[in-house]
């Protein structure tokens, strides 16, 4: 036997995709949480009126309609990346915080384990947007969509990505 196998292996950094994959496992853990996390930006929002649909028990489709503030473009871009949030900008804030989302964490949670789009559209902008999304949470797509001020997200096939998770739906 060789000195190198009795060694044990050395601790090491894990990459950072394979890092973002864990921990979208503490945020998205069911179609329930996904549910809610949805639910709670639309309150966020401002929405007063919700229309949830869901085919499968949410395991081909969640689908949440609102008709909140709507999402500024300027904004586009950040909306699936992790950690990205208008809530907060230091630890401190948290104090002050009075909304139910701050983290940054929800959608692009919901990135990782489904195919996530977005239509959106703010009250300063004449038209929609609708935006899909990939894996990581860049927007693949932007395409200019008739809608009244509000959002809906669409989620589909939930875990597809992680056959394990599937299963368990």
């Amino acid at each position: 036997m060789d000195e190198d196998d009795l060694r044990p292996p050395e601790i090491r950094s894990l990459a950072g995709t394979t890092r973002h994959r864990l921990c979208a496992g503490q945020v998205c853990v069911s179609v329930a949480s996904c549910i809610k996390e949805l639910i709670e930006n639309s309150l966020d929002a401002n929405s007063t009126r919700l229309q949830l649909t869901c085919i499968a028990y949410g395991a081909d489709l969640i689908e949440l309609v609102d008709n909140g503030d709507g999402i500024a473009e300027h904004d586009f871009e950040k909306l699936g990346l992790r950690y990205h949030t208008s809530k907060i900008s230091q630890f401190e804030d948290l104090e002050y915080v009075n909304t139910y989302g701050f983290r940054g964490e929800a959608l692009s949670s919901m990135c990782i384990y489904a195919d996530v789009t977005i239509l959106t559209r703010h009250a300063s902008a004449s038209i929609g947007t609708k935006l899909a999304f990939d894996c990581e949470g860049q927007v693949m797509s932007r395409t200019p969509c008739p809608r009244e001020t509000g959002t809906t997200v669409s989620i589909r096939s939930l875990f597809n990505r992680f056959p394990v998770r599937r299963t368990e739906l």
